[in-house]
């Protein structure tokens, strides 16, 4: 994942989110540390979420959907600063 975002390097003053979502284990109902940690900072401004989704699709949208919450406020600082 970081090697991908790398690849990727934001004008000034903006920042790069990379997200890694994977199928939740119904077997394992707690949050995985990976997840829990999340996000992981990178150099550059560059941050990468881990998160794992729901088989059901409209419950994976509204995870996906919370989890971009935070990203567009950040998004939203970020542009006040510049």
């Amino acid at each position: 994942m970081a090697a991908y975002l790398g690849r990727f390097i934001p004008e000034v003053g903006r920042m790069s989110w990379g997200v890694l979502a994977y199928p939740l284990d119904p077997a394992r109902p707690s949050i995985p540390q990976v997840e829990q940690l999340s996000p992981w900072s990178l150099d550059g401004g560059r941050k990468v979420v881990f998160t794992s989704l729901p088989h059901v699709a409209s419950d994976a949208v509204t995870k996906l959907r919370a989890l971009m919450a935070p990203v567009a406020a950040e998004r939203n600082r970020w542009q006040a600063q510049a």
